[in-house]
């Protein structure tokens, strides 16, 4: 059990994430400022992002995973103070490129942490995907709910207040739970821990492809909601704890769809549940673009939020069960989550500057129409094999082995 309570540190930062981002791009869209500028936020934020994770794996070992854990939410905190201190529009690029950087070694070196935490355990593929969504599910919604609030009754400053002080908790909290981690050294500690593979899955059709392009339409189509949206309620006039509910409503909608796929077994081969869950992603984007009021908000929020749910976990799932490509599989998602959130806010940003603010979300739509399209087709092609497979537990040839 209190190993399980690692997962609360990735949440814990997540709530830093979110609140950093919605703070940020609120305070941006209230200056006037276009939805490019707006979403260059997010942009910066994500570039900086990738660059750090790209470095962090090759320097981060099951024997400093900790310190760098420690290290980078001791600079969570720092650079929350920073905000503070220089409260101007034109010093939040370079203080958000920072908190990208203080993400990126944090993310990266808990994968290697809670390896370390868990050696020698065996968990279901489908449960450890499901619970790390949870996690940082939970955070980001919380961070802009808890944020919108703090700002409306006593000011932004201290949501930056809170961050630091929630970091500085978390690198107390991380060097207590050190001695759980079996620590060693050795050129293996850079790669995480796969969780042993179910003989059910060992030779099912290789789709993490499909999750790349499939599920970086949906994180486009997410970064287009976080990159749009302060604009959108702005020009509604919707007040900031509204515009906090609505991230918190649609993250904690994919914490709770998350939590159901714990016990997860087939629905990720099948045709029926994937088209389900990009007609509610359909119909959030299509309210996102056509709402006026709060109420429908929630609702497109709720709508997305299932969605999204489903092609992160699909994401994630079909590169974990890869027997042999796990680790690359792996590092390509970082890198498809990176792009996806960039070209999403690229977009996002010149469409609505150019042909209106509710452009951006049915193209959002429209994309992910494509990418159900895509999805369909190909788990239409291996139906016959996948159901023959799982009515007779026969190995099938996978595809691209």
């Amino acid at each position: 059990m209190n190993r399980l309570l690692i997962f609360l540190f990735p949440a814990i930062m997540d709530i830093v994430v979110g609140s950093v981002l919605f703070v940020c791009t609120v305070r941006v869209a209230e200056s006037g400022a276009s939805a490019s500028a707006v979403t260059n936020i997010l942009i910066i934020f994500s570039v900086g992002y990738v660059i750090t994770t790209l470095l962090v794996g090759r320097i981060v070992t099951a024997g400093n995973s900790s310190w760098l854990l420690i290290g980078s939410s001791l600079a969570f905190a720092l650079v929350s103070t920073a905000f503070i201190a220089l409260p101007s529009i034109a010093a939040m690029p370079p203080l958000v490129a920072m908190i990208a950087v203080s993400a990126g070694f944090f993310f990266v070196s808990f994968q290697i942490f809670m390896k370390a935490v868990a050696h020698g355990q065996s968990t279901g593929i489908a449960r450890s995907t499901a619970l790390y969504t949870v996690s940082w599910s939970a955070g980001i919604a919380l961070g802009p709910f808890i944020s919108g609030y703090l700002w409306t009754h006593m000011g932004w400053k201290w949501c930056y207040i809170m961050n630091a002080f929630i970091s500085i908790m978390t690198a107390f909290g991380i060097h207590i739970f050190r001695h759980y981690a079996k620590l060693h050294s050795g050129k293996d500690d850079k790669i995480p821990e796969i969780p042993s593979i179910d003989h059910v899955y060992a030779k099912m059709p290789d789709l993490a492809w499909v999750g790349w392009v499939a599920s970086g339409i949906g994180i486009l189509a997410i970064s287009i909601i976080r990159g749009i949206f302060p604009s959108t309620a702005f020009s509604l006039e919707i007040p900031k704890t509204q515009q906090g509910t609505v991230f918190a409503i649609l993250y904690m909608t994919q914490a709770v769809v998350a939590l159901g796929f714990i016990r997860s077994r087939t629905w990720m081969f099948r045709i029926l549940p994937p088209l389900l869950f990009g007609i509610c992603g359909v119909t959030g984007l299509l309210i996102f673009g056509l709402a006026h009021n709060i109420i429908a908000f929630y609702i497109a929020a709720v709508c997305f939020g299932i969605y999204s749910s489903a092609f992160f976990f699909y994401l994630v799932f079909h590169s974990l069960i890869h027997p042999t490509r796990a680790p690359r599989y792996i590092s390509i998602n970082e890198a498809i989550v990176g792009l996806g959130n960039i070209i999403g806010c690229g977009i996002g940003g010149y469409l609505a500057d150019r042909f209106g603010l509710s452009t951006p979300y049915f193209a959002a739509a429209g994309f992910v129409m494509i990418a159900i399209g895509l999805t369909l087709a190909v788990h239409r092609f291996y139906a016959s094999t996948v159901k023959e497979h799982l009515k007779t537990g026969r190995p099938i040839p996978a595809c691209g082995r």
